[in-house]
């Protein structure tokens, strides 16, 4: 190449944009991916619970005993219990979940009814309290009926 430049490479300005995209883009990353895990960690919480419930109709069923499950937000962890005797079932609530109402108590008769309609409400973390936007509510009525889920 006789009186001309040799262009291998890139100008300054073309690296300077190329970091400010990969700068835009990683910053918008953590973000998104933080609301997907919370929204994985709920998922997977209620249908853990939605499997627990139906364990303890079934126990209270084939028993012939109360099967009471107790929710303590403040400890994250609920409790199946035996009658209030015996423990069946303790599991924590992931820190990402969140129970507006705080405590509650849901009590399957020895048929497997539930002795009282109840509606359970979980959220995420950043919005407790009743009506978020990332509101599920499960919604239970007084007798053999299985919870309905809703948003």
């Amino acid at each position: 190449m006789a009186g001309g430049q040799d262009n291998q490479g890139f100008t300054l300005i073309e690296m300077v944009v190329a970091v400010i995209i990969i700068g835009i883009i990683s910053s918008i990353t953590p973000v998104v991916m933080s609301k997907s895990v919370q929204n994985y960690e709920m998922n997977q919480f209620i249908n853990q619970y939605l499997a627990d419930a139906i364990f303890a109709k079934n126990f209270a069923q084939y028993m012939k005993k109360s099967v009471i499950i107790t929710i303590n937000a403040e400890a994250r962890m609920y409790t199946m219990y035996d009658n209030f005797t015996k423990p069946l079932i303790v599991r924590t609530i992931p820190k990402s979940i969140c129970f507006p109402q705080r405590n509650f108590v849901v009590r399957y008769t020895g048929t497997g009814a539930i002795s009282q309609g109840h509606t359970l409400y979980f959220t995420n973390e950043s919005e407790c309290y009743i009506g978020a936007e990332s509101m599920v509510k499960l919604t239970m009525p007084v007798g053999n009926s299985v919870y309905a889920k809703s948003k």
